[in-house]
């Protein structure tokens, strides 16, 4: 079995979803979104907000963000 995700907004719109699982997995860290938040918060976004952040740290925040996506997708609306 195989899942086919877009993850791109081409297929389904996932904007918000993904902003909710960035806020998600920088809390498991105590950390927060900086007060103005992009269409679309990514990887490199957080990596400018939080500079000091090593890249185990990044990695961590990063799959926490696709666990809560993967978890929450089939209630994300197109």
């Amino acid at each position: 079995m195989f899942h086919i995700v877009d993850v791109d907004n081409t297929l389904v719109f996932t904007n918000q979803l993904n902003t909710a699982g960035y806020v998600y997995a920088l809390a498991q860290v105590g950390l927060e979104p900086r007060t103005v938040i992009p269409d679309r918060i990514t990887r490199d976004v957080v990596r400018s907000w939080y500079p000091q952040l090593t890249d185990q740290e990044l990695g961590f925040i990063t799959s926490h963000k696709q666990s809560l996506v993967r978890t929450h997708l089939e209630q994300n609306h197109a």
